[in-house]
C-alpha cells in the first residue's frame, strides 16, 4: 500500500513506479547530497535532479531536520513532513569490569577526554577537531574510516605524531562505542551538511557536552542545548569551559526514541 523510499539517489525511477503501481510514495530525502563536497559536479547535478523528482513524485515528502523541511518548502514549494530518526538504540549494559578493560585499552581517564565518531570526509570538519585538540593537548578518541580517502589518509599522517590523539579505524563492536562515548569529557560532532545526523542522536542519550558544527541543522537537532564551534579557536576556548549535557538527554528522551519515530511513520502511512 506504501513505498517508503530513503534517500534520492534511485528517485529517478518514480515516474515509472507511479505509471505501473498504485502505491502511496513516501520519500525521506535524508540531507542535501548534492552539497557534499567529496562529489563532482558531475554526481551533484545528478543527486540535485534526484532530489527536484523525488520532490515531483511522492505522495508525501518526509524532512529529517526543521533545515530541511525549510529548504523544501523554500526550494520546492512543498510542505513535508518532519520525522527525524531515534538514537535509544546506542544504550547498552556493560558490567563494570568490562568498561574498565575498554577504557584501559584505550588510555583514557573517565571525563577527560574527548570522543568523535563519523566517516572521515571534508564536510564532517575532521580537520579543524584534530586541529584544536592538536594545539591545546587535550586527549581526543576519533574514530573513522581513516584508510578510505586521500583526506583521511594525510589528516592521519599530519597528526600522527600528537601523542593525545588515539585514531580508531571504522569500528562496531557496541560494547566499546557504548562505554566510549559514555565516559567521555565532550563529545565532538564536525558534520556540516545533512539534516539530523544519528550519530548526533545517538550522542545525545548519553547526557555528555557536546560541541557541535555550527550549523542549523544542528542547532535544530539540539534544540539549541550543546554548544558549538566555527573554527579551532572556538573549540579550544570551549573544552575549558564548564559545560553540561543533561539537558541533551533530555532533549533525546523527549524526540528521539524510536518509539516516537515509528508511531511517526506508522500514523503518516
Amino acid at each position: 500500500d506504501v513505498l517508503l523510499v530513503l534517500g534520492v539517489s534511485g528517485c529517478l525511477f518514480l515516474p515509472i513506479v507511479k505509471l505501473f503501481s498504485k502505491s502511496k510514495v513516501v520519500v525521506n530525502i535524508d540531507g542535501l547530497e548534492h552539497r557534499r563536497k567529496k562529489w563532482g559536479s558531475v554526481a551533484r547535478w545528478f543527486l540535485k535532479l534526484s532530489e527536484r523528482m523525488a520532490v515531483r513524485w511522492a505522495d508525501v515528502v518526509v524532512a529529517d531536520n526543521k533545515g530541511i523541511q525549510d529548504y523544501v518548502a523554500e526550494t520546492y514549494g512543498v510542505d513535508a513532513e518532519m520525522i527525524a530518526y531515534g538514537g535509544d538504540h546506542a544504550l547498552r549494559v556493560v558490567d563494570e569490569k568490562r568498561e574498565g578493560e575498554i577504557l584501559r585499552e584505550y588510555d583514557v581517564e573517565v571525563g577527560e577526554y574527548g570522543v568523535s565518531i563519523c566517516r572521515i570526509e571534508p564536510e564532517n570538519n575532521c580537520h579543524i577537531t584534530l586541529e584544536a585538540f592538536a594545539r591545546c593537548g587535550r586527549k581526543l578518541v576519533f574514530v573513522g574510516n581513516w584508510r578510505k580517502s586521500h583526506y583521511g589518509f594525510a589528516l592521519r599522517e599530519k597528526y600522527r605524531a600528537c601523542e593525545n590523539i588515539v585514531f580508531v579505524d571504522a569500528l562496531y563492536d557496541l560494547d566499546v562505542l557504548y562505554v566510549l562515548r559514555k565516559n567521555a569529557g565532550w563529545y565532538m560532532h564536525g558534520h556540516s551538511a545533512g539534516g539530523t545526523n544519528p550519530s548526533l542522536v545517538e550522542a545525545m542519550f548519553f547526557g555528555r557536552p557536546i560541541i557541535a558544527y555550527d550549523v542549523v541543522y544542528n542547532r535544530e537537532t539540539t534544540m539549541g542545548c550543546a554548544v558549538y564551534f566555527k573554527s579551532v579557536g572556538d573549540i579550544c576556548r570551549l573544552l575549558n569551559e564548564k559545560l553540561d549535557g543533561e539537558v541533551l538527554r533530555e532533549v533525546a528522551e523527549e524526540r528521539y526514541k524510536w518509539e516516537y519515530i515509528a508511531k511517526a511513520y506508522e500514523e503518516l502511512y
